[in-house]
């Protein structure tokens, strides 16, 4: 029976007098009984003998546990009574001790409820003491000690039997600690320790003083580094006026204002402040349309990925008649039919005129601004950026894409200029915000399963002296002083370019990729532009740009056989996946142009299909072929086609300013004595002196005759038989501003320009609806389905078929057969 538990002759039924006399009966025969004698135990400190009385830890227990004993015991008992010799108590409480080597005593409040629950049963006797130890035995399994041989070794510590006997426990600081903080214990005053117990730490005023110290110098070397740091930075952008510049900041907020609400939904401090006003901050951006506005710095080939979603679908194809995204197109077997998305990331006057009209050159002789480069030198950044990425964001839009696969077309072609990835030192372009929009346009393609055809419209220096390139009049790509470093810089556009569509998500969706647009090998010498082809090819080859992605090589306006081993390097270049590219028009050639309508289906059908088989075929031509841009105008009159303010070889009064280019005798159908006019005729009479008219060319399409309608709509029919002989073709272009006959063009709402940046309105000629595939559909001249489906249904009319007859545009009533030989 452990320490405390009451006896067997303990029962809490018996009165008081029963059981102070029972206390009697014990006391007279149990050597343990204690004095009544309330002088205080001096505390223990270390081991010493038995003495009569018990150990206590201070003077208040003892005097407590005394005062209970005194209330517990019948008058009638006296001190001598319960008094034992001291042999027979030294006996006994050696029976008590137990040793625990390494364990030090109990807390004292341990011992002294020990000592209180064993006295409240009112028996200390020899079978008490007995079953104590017997029960201590048993359960902690310790080792009874001889008191001779307990003082023999000073590590030994005594302990008290009970339940609260302690297992055995090494003496560890962890130990020392949890007894350090239990209640009535003292290292010092029971001689275990003579080390004085050290303030905590956090009272310590040396340690609070090193702390500060620290978190100072701390505070010091982050805002030095700092400073350092953005000196350096500085120095470095002040130094890349030779090199790659940083991302320049985008104009200020106040600038700008966004059309979709999606902004309130991001955190303005979720922008790093190192980010802020540049083009990584999506606060700056005009139009946050299906955009992923999450803040991220990734770039991959050091452009950046900010603006995409994480998730897209390729399993979706154009029509029923063309396999889904994630299935191989078979490019050389199923042709393509494709759009072209001209005039949008790279501006064409002729295109967007409003973009152009009434804005003035800082030098009067340059008048209206005839390229990009000189509207955004002339407008400056700010300016720039407000009316260029305004139009971005208006000029295509998703329905554009859903639009383009409702009419049958399975590929889209976007034309982008070189500083939608990097500009240099001198360049007023307006930089990276196209790219934006690029990787947006290429997602919208994606939702409506087009396959893209990417094209690089302008390189460094420029490639062929025309508007689309971005500067007018100037060769500075392979040409000129400046020509072989701007041929190095398109080639390290070509790497960044090459490792980022590499990415998995661009596998299915950009699988063709055009190197360069119309360089003019007639002005740069051909040799060196076919060298950098080739090197350009390899370049891409080599990179992670997947192998079955087509690089489509332009033919720089060399004829076709031209190509005939031009690219030693390239054999078999339909299984190298190299694609040819020739823009075939009739309306930049004065003799091609002066063919009357019955001419010009015959060239379509018979001059172009020729040529398509001819370069085909590997012993006569390059062996491959797609047209990628073709139009079924059949005159250059539409508004700035030639340039701005630059006349029209129809009428007669292109003057580029270039005795080779200029045409100032008038280029229209005519016959002797007779049939004179252009578009629809005008009834003249001159022949070749009469000076044709642009007015019916450019008139609203409502005025169009039913004859000159239906033969727009065969003159894009053939064009498009004669292309599918090859790899297909991409029409150019599906939007063009067209504001008709003659009319002023108003200033454009959109800009977004201050009142007054714009000076004055120029008179332009329409003509838009014969180069836009949009505004052809709404007029009735193009077929309102070009997919393989409808040229199944004989919805499309090709080179083979009959001809019923119908009335000349020019007055001339002809039929027959349209096929085999034409007269």
């Amino acid at each position: 029976m452990a320490p405390g538990t009451p006896s067997d002759d303990y029962s809490p039924r018996r009165t008081r007098s029963q059981r102070s006399a029972s206390i009697e009966d014990s006391n007279s025969s149990s050597p343990l009984s204690r004095p009544r004698s309330r002088r205080a135990q001096p505390p223990y400190t270390r081991p010493h003998p038995p003495s009569s009385y018990p150990r206590r830890t201070n003077y208040d227990d003892y005097r407590h546990d005394s005062h209970r004993r005194r209330s517990s015991v019948s008058p009638a008992s006296s001190r001598s009574s319960r008094r034992v010799s001291h042999p027979e108590q030294a006996k006994l409480r050696a029976q008590l001790e137990w040793e625990e080597p390494g364990v030090r005593n109990p807390p004292s409040h341990t011992r002294y409820d020990e000592r209180r629950r064993s006295t409240r049963t009112g028996q200390w006797s020899e079978k008490n003491v007995g079953a104590s130890r017997a029960s201590v035995q048993e359960r902690r399994g310790h080792q009874r000690v001889d008191s001779a041989n307990y003082y023999r070794n000073p590590e030994r510590v005594k302990v008290t039997s009970g339940q609260f006997l302690l297992p055995k426990e090494p003496d560890t600081p962890e130990r020392k600690r949890r007894y350090r903080r239990s209640s009535g214990y003292d290292q010092e005053k029971h001689g275990y320790s003579k080390r004085k117990r050290r303030k905590p730490w956090w009272r310590r005023w040396w340690f609070i003083a090193i702390v500060i110290a620290l978190i100072l110098a701390a505070i010091i070397i982050g805002v030095a580094v700092g400073v350092t740091q953005q000196k350096k930075r500085a120095a470095e952008q002040s130094s890349s006026s030779s090199s790659e510049p940083s991302s320049p900041a985008s104009p200020p907020l106040s600038t700008l204002k966004s059309s979709n609400s999606s902004l309130s939904d991001i955190s303005r401090s979720s922008i790093p402040s190192s980010a802020r006003n540049t083009y990584l901050d999506t606060f700056t951006w005009y139009d946050t349309t299906t955009l992923n506005l999450t803040y991220t710095s990734t770039k991959v080939g050091g452009l950046p990925v900010i603006g995409l979603n994480t998730s897209y679908n390729d399993n979706i194809r154009a029509n029923r008649h063309v396999p889904p995204l994630n299935e191989p197109w078979p490019y050389g077997t199923k042709p393509i039919r494709g759009m072209n998305l001209g005039g949008w990331l790279s501006l064409e006057p002729f295109i967007t005129p409003s973009l152009f009209n009434g804005t003035t050159t800082s030098s009067d002789d340059e008048g209206t601004p005839g390229n990009e480069y000189t509207l955004t030198k002339t407008l400056g950044p700010e300016k720039s950026a407000a009316l260029l990425e305004q139009h971005y964001a208006s000029f295509v839009r998703p329905q554009t894409f859903s639009a383009i696969r409702a009419a049958g077309f399975d590929h889209v072609r976007i034309g982008f200029s070189y500083w939608a990835v990097r500009t240099y030192p001198g360049d007023p372009y307006l930089p990276h915000t196209s790219w934006r929009y690029l990787l947006r346009g290429i997602e919208w393609a994606r939702q409506q399963g087009l396959r893209v055809c990417l094209d690089l419209h302008a390189a460094p220096g420029g490639q062929n002296g025309w508007n689309h390139s971005g500067r007018e009049d100037v060769i500075g790509w392979l040409n000129g002083t400046d020509g072989d470093l701007n041929a190095e810089r398109t080639l390290e556009i070509h790497g960044q370019l090459a490792e980022f569509f590499a990415q998995e998500r661009y596998r299915n969706i950009v699988t063709l990729y055009g190197i360069l647009n119309e360089p003019h090998m007639q002005n740069i010498p051909a040799r060196r532009v076919l060298n950098w082809t080739s090197t350009a090819i390899k370049q891409l080859r080599d990179s992670a740009l997947p192998d079955e992605t087509v690089l489509v090589v332009s033919n720089g306006f060399m004829s076709l056989p031209f190509w005939h081993d031009a690219l030693p390097s390239v054999k078999n270049p339909a299984e190298s996946r190299i694609l040819l590219d020739a823009h075939q028009y009739v309306i930049f050639n004065a003799q091609q142009l002066a063919l009357d309508h019955s001419a010009k289906l015959n060239f379509a059908c018979k001059g172009w299909s020729q040529q398509a088989r001819a370069s085909l075929d590997e012993s006569k031509g390059f062996g491959t072929f797609m047209c990628g841009e073709w139009s079924q105008a059949d005159t250059d009159c539409a508004g700035w086609v030639n340039g701005v303010d630059k006349g029209s070889r129809w009428e007669g009064d292109l003057d580029t300013g270039n005795d080779t280019t200029s045409v100032l005798e008038a280029s229209c159908p005519t016959a002797d004595g007779g049939e004179g006019g252009g578009g629809q005729g005008d009834g003249g009479s001159e022949g070749k002196n009469h000076k044709c008219s642009c007015t019916p060319a450019t008139a609203s399409p409502s005025s169009y005759s039913p004859g000159y309608k239906k033969w727009l709509r065969l003159f894009a029919e053939a064009q498009m038989s004669s292309f599918e002989i090859g790899w297909g073709f991409f029409y150019w272009t599906w939007e063009a501003e067209d504001e008709g006959g003659g009319g002023e063009l108003e200033d454009n709402p959109k800009r977004g320009i201050e009142e007054g940046a714009w000076t004055g309105k120029a008179k332009l000629r329409g003509g838009g609806t014969q180069w836009s595939w949009r505004r052809g559909l709404e007029a009735g001249i193009l077929p309102p389905d070009v997919s393989e489906g409808a040229r199944e249904r004989g919805e499309l009319w090709d080179c083979k078929g009959d001809w019923l007859g119908v009335e000349d545009p020019l007055g001339v009533e002809w039929g027959g057969r349209i096929g085999g030989e034409w007269f």
